[in-house]
């Protein structure tokens, strides 16, 4: 799943799962926090004893340094985890 740092949880969690998977984050406000917050605070909710951390499942970042250079780190794998 490739997103944006501003995308609700609960419209990526809506969107996985109408494909068949299950996006391993579980929060209480899932209907009004956003997908980059949960990513800089590792947020885990009921998930996380069953699936990890969220950053375990992450592979990687794209980032846009706030430098006015408009620099993008690209930290992304490319490697798949099975």
């Amino acid at each position: 799943l490739v997103c944006d740092a501003g995308c609700v949880l609960q419209d990526l969690q809506n969107y996985v799962k109408t494909r068949g998977y299950l996006l391993p984050l579980d929060l209480g406000a899932k209907g009004s926090c956003l997908i980059g917050g949960n990513v800089s605070t590792n947020a885990g909710g009921s998930y996380y004893y069953r699936f990890g951390s969220l950053h375990a499942n992450l592979l990687g970042l794209e980032v846009a340094l706030p430098d006015g250079d408009g620099t993008i780190l690209n930290l992304a794998s490319h490697l798949c985890r099975k």
